[in-house]
């Protein structure tokens, strides 16, 4: 009798070949030849697992061969069944998502650890005799690929170090995430010398483009030429070398500009010129582009010309294949779980915790292999953090560089489409990241969200308000346009889904709305319910100090120098007895995590994937709360009854010392501040506050008037803002 998980293959293969009862008498040899084009890589995990489950109970302790063997040949037992046990395609989709990928994929790993003979052998002892034998001959794209995490590797490779070992955290349980390709990459570089792979990682640390290996020293590298040469080779199994030498590049005058000042005149020297001394190296790099550009007779010629010049002088270049940039921008996303495309250096926090530059927080590392869903939606969720990355600088410019909004606008336009897709499947999202409750944040859908939030940014400042509430999915009427804007407004204020701190914006635009359409002050909206308290206001005076044209803030003169308008308020109020910080939200972050430190660094799975997180992947998540809830109640308590200061007291004293790297905290604020503003505030202010970043940090982080002052004597505290 079969086993569930037989049976799912059976069905997904009879499916995939609308086999049913009728074709028992049907060549078998033809069938094979489909069952090899048909099978996907989902149906090779659950075949690999189960031949391993059925090898684990026939004969446990038989010794696995050469981990190395990846050729396997694989009997799959297949029994015909009737139609109506069929799986829908989505059905069987949507099934296998659910189910815990991670001892499926450790499963097929460890098959690839088998001769061909054994797996035969158990596909022999383990299946019933009523089904007939389908061989499939195949390269198996395992999901867990047996790397060594490079602890072996001396410490003077750090960066090699650390580059093997999140290589090895992520092949050996989320190999499923990366193509057949990718695997044959990653299976030729560790088989290179320790040299050329040191060589690697130093060029992917430093900024991609074209490197004169004659200049690049290293001492882990003794023979830096050797190595280049053995990253331009290409294995058979690969589809793109690791790196390419100037046989490959393209001459430009980015290329020239990365010449030295010597080497430019010396090839300056070449062409006869003899007075140098009052070129300048844009004029020099100007003059060797133009002539290596055109022949004699000044026409185009081919670029390769002027690289081999350029390859006289300087020696072999050597650049990292576009191919492999991405490819390892993919293994980094997956590792470090990216959100964004980061500015700075890609391996930045695991080397400098490699040469004990940085801390993070001391946590369990539980890391989560359901994350993303599948190697197709990490490629597109990687393209898509790039075009991201593109509309966060469209949208930054000033509303007069109408040229920048209308390209944001224009790309925002061109993913609409691809957005309403992953609206409608939402559900399927969540399927494959409900173990992780921040899961949401790492789908495409995600990132197309923000994509549309930064394109309706653009569309506000280019004035198209119209086309922003269409794609805002509201379905607007032939009324003015202002009219729509009214209704849009109140329909926002009575939706229950909108979060409560946006309303009161809300609130104000349709007041200024109603005044426009000059509405009676009689038959306007009620907004009270959504109107702060207008704070009374104070007037300070200071002596404006001229300053430069271009400065972001006026200048007034303080008591000693010229000074900012938050730091002028601070010297007026310490006069009045109060002490202060100018913090905004901050002072109130840190206060929290200092409190709540082993609530949010506590052991809660699938939120600390890394040892470099500064918070828990679900921190900016509306579950954060519900996943802590009866911690995060006990402490609030515990801050009521007056105990905050012994935790600030307790965590700062360990903490700061070694200047961890942590959420929310800003180790720029004394200790003693901090005692002071937590006694000054007292318990039932300071759990109020708690409680709302408890329950929406992602909100709550930010926004908080300029200043914060307390009265150590008094035991009082105020917060100023500035105007």
């Amino acid at each position: 009798m079969n086993t569930p998980l037989q049976s799912e293959i059976t069905d997904h293969i009879d499916l995939t070949l609308g086999r049913d009862d009728d074709d028992d008498d049907a060549d078998d040899t033809n069938y094979c030849d489909k069952a090899e084009s048909a099978c996907e890589e989902e149906m090779k995990f659950l075949a690999m697992s189960e031949i391993m489950n059925m090898k684990n109970e026939n004969d446990s302790s038989q010794e696995l061969g050469s981990p190395n063997k990846r050729k396997v040949d694989v009997a799959i037992e297949v029994k015909w069944t009737d139609d109506n046990d069929l799986l829908d395609v989505d059905e069987f989709t949507e099934y296998h998502s659910k189910k815990s990928k991670k001892d499926n994929l450790k499963a097929a790993g460890k098959i690839l650890e088998q001769s061909v003979e054994d797996a035969s052998d158990t596909i022999n002892n383990g299946c019933s005799n009523d089904t007939k034998s389908v061989k499939i001959s195949e390269k198996i794209h395992s999901s867990v690929f047996d790397i060594p995490q490079g602890d072996d590797i001396p410490v003077t490779f750090y960066g090699l170090r650390r580059f093997r070992h999140i290589m090895s955290t992520v092949l050996n349980g989320e190999a499923h995430l990366f193509s057949s390709s990718d695997i044959a990459w990653f299976s030729h570089f560790v088989k290179l010398d320790l040299s050329s792979q040191s060589l690697f990682v130093r060029l992917l640390l430093r900024k991609y483009g074209w490197f004169f290996l004659k200049k690049e020293s290293y001492d882990e590298v003794p023979d830096i030429i050797s190595a280049g040469k053995v990253l331009c080779k290409k294995s058979d199994d690969m589809t793109f070398h690791i790196a390419e030498d100037e046989n490959s590049a393209e001459f430009s005058e980015e290329l020239v500009k990365q010449l030295t000042l010597g080497d430019l005149r010396s090839i300056v020297k070449s062409f006869g010129h003899t007075r140098l001394t009052k070129l300048k190296k844009q004029d020099l790099v100007s003059l060797v582009f133009d002539r290596l550009s055109k022949s004699k007779d000044g026409d185009s010629i081919d670029t390769i010309t002027g690289v081999q010049a350029i390859a006289k002088i300087t020696g072999p270049l050597i650049r990292i294949c576009p191919q492999t940039i991405d490819l390892v921008e993919r293994l980094f996303l997956v590792y470090y779980r990216w959100t964004r495309i980061p500015d700075e250096n890609y391996m930045s926090p695991s080397i400098m915790v490699e040469i004990k530059k940085v801390t993070f927080p001391e946590y369990q590392v539980s890391r989560n292999f359901n994350l993303f869903g599948s190697h197709k939606e990490v490629v597109e969720y990687y393209n898509l953090l790039h075009v991201k990355a593109q509309m966060h600088k469209f949208a930054s410019v000033k509303a007069t560089d109408s040229d920048s909004l209308k390209q944001g606008w224009a790309l925002c336009q061109k993913h609409k489409d691809r957005w309403l897709y992953w609206i409608s499947k939402t559900n399927r999202q969540i399927n494959y990241a409900s173990s992780n409750q921040g899961g949401q944040s790492f789908s495409p859908g995600w990132v197309l969200t923000k994509i549309v939030e930064l394109g309706l940014e653009c569309a506000k400042m280019l004035k198209l308000y119209r086309e922003e509430t269409v794609n805002l999915c509201t379905n607007l009427t032939a009324r003015t346009l202002f009219k729509d804007a009214v209704k849009l407004c109140k329909d926002g204020l009575c939706d229950p889904h909108l979060h409560p701190v946006f309303k009161p914006k809300i609130a104000k635009k349709l007041r200024s709305l109603e005044k426009d359409l000059r509405i009676m002050s009689r038959d306007q909206t009620d907004i009270s319910i959504y109107t702060f308290k207008e704070p009374p206001t104070r007037t300070i005076s200071a002596k404006k100090i001229s300053s430069a044209p271009n400065a972001r803030h006026q200048a007034w003169q303080g008591a000693f120098k010229a000074s900012s308008v938050e730091a002028i308020a601070l010297e007026h109020y310490a006069k009045l007895g109060y002490k202060g910080e100018h913090t905004e939200t901050s002072i109130f972050t840190t206060l929290y995590i200092l409190v709540f430190w082993d609530v949010i660094y506590g052991n809660i799975p699938d939120v600390f994937d890394t040892p470099y997180q500064t918070h828990p992947l679900d921190m900016f998540s509306a579950n954060f709360y519900s996943r802590r809830e009866d911690l995060i109640e006990r402490r609030l308590q515990e801050t009521r009854n007056g105990k905050a200061c012994q935790y600030i007291e307790m965590v700062d004293s360990r903490e700061r010392t070694r200047n961890t790297a942590c959420i929310g905290i800003s180790w720029n604020i004394p200790k003693s501040s901090l005692l002071e503003i937590a006694e000054c505030l007292g318990g039932e202010a300071l759990a109020a506050i708690f409680e709302c970043l408890s329950k929406e940090y992602y909100l709550r982080k930010s926004g908080a008037p300029d200043l914060c002052l307390w009265n150590p004597d008094a035991k009082c505290g105020m917060l100023v803002e500035g105007e």
